[in-house]
């Protein structure tokens, strides 16, 4: 499901791989109190959106002022920053670190005309991983709980029972995590809204500060 708004009456925009990425990043937004001011777009996949990415640099920035991306690391984070970085470098419109900051990393163009640019890569700059993974560095108030998730799933891998993949455990390990809360199966975003993940954890913070920087 995508944002609902006229994409093109927004000049800043933010690209993220899908919905749990979108509802997960407004639900912070809300939370913290960020003004509602960015254009979230789901694109489909890491592809996608790293592709989308690079097209909407080489454009005109007249409908991109500020344009940020979010994607997984997955199991190679070194390769997602080295397509980012080669996109920003061979557009020669940047002056690109040569390591993705643990902040998150925010561009001003060499010329005013060009697009704002950001970019975060899941869970938080410096580790392989995914959405799943950042959400669980968000689990601090229910660590005992998480460490009994862990568990579990080592039970149930060890036992030869788990039916994912090992890509995905981290998938699994945030799902069994909310399906073990009050209300069993709420999302990923409204666990932010209820606080079954903490909007004031210390990652959630270093995110936010990041899109406060990047989208003001």
């Amino acid at each position: 499901m995508a944002d609902k708004r006229r994409e093109e009456d927004y000049v800043f925009k933010l690209l993220v791989e899908g919905p749990d990425d979108l509802f997960v990043i407004a639900r912070l937004r809300e939370v913290n109190q960020l003004e509602d001011n960015v254009f979230i777009k789901p694109c489909g996949s890491v592809e996608k959106a790293i592709e989308l990415f690079r097209v909407l640099i080489e454009k005109q920035a007249v409908a991109n002022r500020i344009l940020g991306i979010v994607i997984d690391a997955d199991s190679n984070l070194a390769g997602r920053w080295q397509r980012i970085s080669q996109i920003l470098i061979e557009s020669k419109k940047y002056n690109v670190p040569d390591i993705l900051p643990k902040e998150g990393l925010v561009l001003l163009p060499n010329d005013a005309e060009d697009p704002k640019i950001g970019v975060w890569v899941m869970p938080d700059n410096q580790l392989n991983g995914m959405l799943e993974d950042f959400l669980a560095m968000l689990a601090v108030n229910d660590s005992e709980l998480l460490d009994e998730v862990n568990a579990t799933l080592k039970t149930v891998e060890d036992k030869g029972l788990s039916r994912y993949k090992a890509v995905h455990k981290a998938k699994a390990r945030i799902h069994t995590f909310l399906a073990w809360q009050e209300e069993p199966g709420t999302t990923m975003g409204n666990a932010i809204a209820k606080s079954y993940l903490k909007a004031d954890s210390e990652q959630a913070v270093i995110f936010v500060d990041w899109l406060r920087s990047l989208f003001t």
